[in-house]
This record gives C-alpha cells, sequence and structure tokens, in this order.
C-alpha cells in the first residue's frame, strides 16, 4: 500500500516541484546575477547532489550526482532557450513514473501469481 502513495504522489509532485525550485526558481535569479555557464552549473551540480541519496550504494552515489548533473544541465539549457518549464516538468515527470512504478509494479505481479515471490 505505502508503495502505491508513494508512486502515485511522487511522480506528480517531485517533477513540478524540483523543476520549480531548481529551473524556475534558482536558476532564473542565479542567471539575473551570475554568469550564463556559473549560474546553470551551480543548480545542476546542487540538483545532482541532492539526488545522491536515491542511490543504493556508497558507489553509486557518485553516478547518481554525475547523471542528475547531467540531466540538471540539459534542463536548464531547455527551459533558458524555450522559457517554459513545462516541457522539463513534464519529462521529469515520465522518469518519475518509469523509474518509480516497478516499486508497484513488481510486487503486485508478485500477489498476483503473474511472476515467482
Amino acid at each position: 500500500m505505502f508503495g502505491i502513495v508513494a508512486v502515485i504522489t511522487f511522480a506528480p509532485l517531485n517533477a513540478p516541484a524540483e523543476e520549480a525550485v531548481y529551473r524556475g526558481y534558482a536558476l532564473s535569479r542565479l542567471s539575473g546575477i551570475w554568469p550564463r555557464s556559473l549560474a546553470i552549473a551551480a543548480c545542476s551540480v546542487v540538483f545532482g547532489l541532492q539526488h545522491a541519496f536515491f542511490a543504493p550504494t556508497v558507489d553509486a552515489m557518485i553516478v547518481y550526482v554525475v547523471a542528475f548533473t547531467v540531466w540538471g544541465i540539459g534542463s536548464s539549457l531547455i527551459a533558458q532557450k524555450q522559457k517554459r518549464l513545462m516541457p522539463i516538468a513534464i519529462a521529469h515527470f515520465v522518469v518519475n513514473l518509469m523509474t518509480s512504478s516497478p516499486a508497484v509494479i513488481f510486487p503486485a505481479l508478485q500477489v498476483a501469481g503473474v511472476i515467482p515471490a
């Protein structure tokens, strides 16, 4: 039950919240006082560091930080070019949904006897 609640709330709430904070608020504020590349780098690195704690192991934390920092750079460039957050928020939502839904789908398939427990 907790998994269902987590997936149903995480994907739709996390994506717009993070995009509003990192690409909407922080990037727009920092871009006004710092060079564009430094503002993008700062927001992206903090975004990457925030996601380190989702990693299953300490070694994986490095991979997560790098991967989410790269996601942050790409998202920042797109958001600044388009001057819109919605496309990035939708992409973020889809990624969250695809990465969090197995926590519900696999146990449900096990309970239903479709896959072995």
